[in-house]
């Protein structure tokens, strides 16, 4: 079964998490360090005075 996207789909440009998606791939490929939050929770503990600062504000 073959598909075929409208032509209105090429109306549609990427969106901003795809482009930072390919970019992330691409400093990772050059052996650089990056920190996803795209998807809200950090892979590492936020700093003490962070902790400090959002529990007084809240």
């Amino acid at each position: 079964m073959e598909f075929c996207f409208a032509k209105r789909m090429e109306q549609l440009k990427p969106g901003i998490f795809q482009q930072l998606a390919q970019r992330k791939k691409q400093l990772e490929q050059q052996g650089k360090a990056v920190c996803d939050l795209s998807v809200g929770t950090p892979d590492f503990a936020p700093p003490a005075h962070v902790m400090e600062a959002v529990s007084r504000a809240a």
